[in-house]
């Protein structure tokens, strides 16, 4: 059986180690930038790959005359070559260094990092003398059965943003300890079926990644997969959708017992099924105009939902694979799915966050509905849908039936009270507030889904979503600022005088409601 963290079981994981919060999460891992990938070296140096270190250093000097910005002042590119030739022949006129180089190319410099600091970890160790027992903490080397194969690649989660967000294709994430019994009947079929896929027309589309987890500070690299990525050995997918700074993903149904054939087989069906179900991302400096364009191009009148991620939203990341497989249940039913990123980089290397049609928005993710028929954006923050219900959860120990229950229940609340519009008074008739008294007029519409009463240009009874009360206020936006409140969350709002005064409010000058 597979084993879970934290538990007593056979895979238990190497002892955490204090990490940097932007690497806590896998999402951060999956919005950093992908590293340039270098030219090669020797062909920088226009040398053989076999060339001796003598012969070496004598033709970078004759390269670095040839190479020399003093010698070609009408190349604007001649200081980044020189350049490029010092850091080409440092890397190959040291033995060790060029040894890690041959075998890995651009990849050099992380593996000799992690082989020389990545695979070390501690164990506990105890013993007796006389009647007293020792512990001392000892250092150990940690297995890498994938070391010096060509046909995955190896990750941890220090160089992981280097690599993984920028890859078209789908990843193949293998998650193992090698000191689990599960994991060890696993290692030769993930090898096997990577030396299948460098073989095969998948050569190009896929790429087959393994995250050792005895080796410290990989642990953080599943945390961002949900409860289903806690145990090991972990197969999990990373799909492709035309953007690799949204991160979306699929956990893999593992066996561990069945044949090669099979896992094979298996395998290559789930990457064929993901390269067909991406969501199609939009531009976050347009998206807004982008949706409302392509809309008004389609034949057919279809409502669009758009999911706006953010920075540093590890909600985000959980929530896109739920996205994504609502979208694949729903293809031709008459609804458009989009995705959008608010931490791509803009041009000058600043985030659309602060720009465009991110800017307006305050917390992530969101999700954003289009009616094309009436031309009308609408959104609504996740946090609303099930912000209070978590914290209720946490307080109570709702498990996850009682947590949906709860979720389904305040949604046919909200409808109802969305509803109150048709049915609600005309008039109300405010008393006890002073100046603010009086005969209030039903809206012609609504605001956040609840009608709204108008006594004057500057005096309005409206629904507060900030504060969750019935509120008198100087206008219809919800700025959290009121006259007076009420405290009982009704469909309409009462017709008597239990109204309470804001504090530091006037009649010309609201305050704010107390939460």
């Amino acid at each position: 059986p597979r084993s879970h963290f934290g538990s007593s079981f056979l895979c238990r994981p190497a002892a955490r180690s204090p990490l940097p919060p932007a690497m806590r999460r896998l999402a951060s891992l999956l919005l950093a930038s992908l590293a340039a990938a270098a030219e090669d070296y020797y062909q920088i140096l226009d040398v053989p790959r076999d060339i001796d270190e003598s012969e070496l250093k004598s033709r970078f000097r004759r390269r670095s005359l040839q190479l020399h910005p003093d010698k070609n002042p009408n190349d604007p590119h001649a200081q980044d070559k020189f350049r490029q030739l010092q850091i080409a022949y440092e890397v190959l006129k040291d033995s060790k260094k060029r040894k890690y180089y041959n075998y890995y190319g651009d990849l050099w410099e992380d593996m000799m990092t992690y082989k020389q600091e990545k695979l070390k970890t501690y164990q506990r160790q105890q013993w007796m003398e006389g009647n007293m027992m020792y512990y001392r903490d000892v250092e150990v080397d940690v297995q890498e059965p994938f070391w010096k194969d060509k046909n995955v690649r190896i990750l941890h989660q220090s160089f992981a943003p280097k690599y993984l967000p920028g890859y078209n294709g789908v990843w193949i994430l293998f998650a193992y300890n090698p000191n689990c019994g599960p994991c060890k009947q696993m290692i030769p079929k993930v090898k096997a079926l990577g030396k299948y896929i460098q073989n095969s027309e998948f050569k190009d589309r896929v790429l087959v990644g393994t995250v050792n987890m005895e080796s410290p500070g990989n642990h953080e690299m599943l945390s961002g997969f949900g409860k289903a990525a806690e145990s090991i050995p972990q197969i999990i997918f990373l799909t492709p959708n035309q953007n690799r700074q949204i991160s979306d993903f699929e956990i893999f149904d593992m066996n561990t017992g069945e044949s090669q054939q099979s896992f094979q087989d298996r395998v290559i069906q789930f990457v064929e099924h993901l390269e067909k179900t991406g969501i199609k991302p939009l531009k976050a400096a347009t998206w807004s105009k982008d949706v409302m364009t392509e809309a008004a191009a389609l034949e057919r009148k279809d409502k669009w939902l758009i999911f706006v991620s953010g920075p540093k939203c590890n909600s985000c990341s959980k929530q896109i694979p739920v996205f994504r497989r609502l979208a694949e249940k729903n293809a031709g039913s008459g609804l458009q799915f989009r995705l959008v990123d608010c931490e791509g980089e803009h041009p000058d290397r600043t985030t659309y966050l602060h720009s465009g049609a991110c800017e307006t928005i305050r917390s992530f993710p969101t999700l954003f509905s289009y009616d094309p028929a009436k031309k009308v954006m609408s959104t609504m923050p996740l946090y609303r849908i099930y912000g209070e219900s978590s914290r209720e959860a946490k307080k109570y120990g709702y498990d996850q039936q009682q947590l949906s229950f709860q979720v389904y229940l305040k949604t046919l609340v909200s409808e109802r009270k969305k509803q109150a519009w048709s049915t609600s008074p005309k008039a109300l008739e405010v008393g006890g507030l002073g100046q603010l008294d009086g005969q209030y007029a039903r809206g012609p519409h609504d605001v956040h889904g609840r009608p709204y009463w108008k006594k004057d240009d500057k005096t309005f009874c409206i629904w507060s979503e900030k504060t969750n009360r019935w509120v008198i206020s100087g206008s219809l936006v919800d700025d959290g600022k009121s006259f007076a409140y009420y405290d009982e969350d009704l469909p309409t709002p009462p017709n008597d005088a239990k109204w309470r005064k804001t504090p530091g409010a006037t009649a010309t000058k609201p305050g704010r409601t107390e939460l």
